[in-house]
């Protein structure tokens, strides 16, 4: 399954309802994990990729493989490098800085690959 979305502040709400029309034969707890997820990962591309520009795309698809829910992202803002930020682990404050937190905490597998244009966020559930 495929959606090509733009960034907007509607966006994450763009997605839960892709998701419900499409995930609804499987365990609720896994479509809620999917959807808190994904959310983090999508506002981080909008917030710090994109810098908040509305308008930019994200192209999302979401494949079963074997046991697994594979989730693809994809962006055009710049390659990020994922070793300034994947591994460390952030402390709550006023600011946020909770999302990569609870990616890893709801995904078996949490990456990012920069590409030559833009990055590919990848969780698996």
């Amino acid at each position: 399954m495929q959606i090509n979305l733009e960034t907007n502040k509607n966006i994450q709400k763009e997605f839960r309802s892709f998701i419900d029309q499409n995930l609804n034969e499987f365990d609720p707890k896994l479509i809620e994990n999917i959807k808190i997820a994904s959310n983090e990962a999508i506002q981080n591309i909008y917030r710090y990729g994109y810098k908040d520009v509305d308008d930019m795309p994200i192209k999302i698809n979401l494949a079963r493989k074997g046991e697994d829910l594979v989730l693809d992202i994809y962006d055009e803002a710049d390659p990020c490098k994922p070793e300034d930020f994947i591994g460390k682990e952030y402390t709550p404050s006023e600011s946020g800085h909770m999302g990569i937190s609870i990616i890893k905490k709801l995904t078996k597998s949490f990456k990012i690959f920069p590409l030559g244009c833009g990055n590919h966020t990848q969780l698996i559930f």
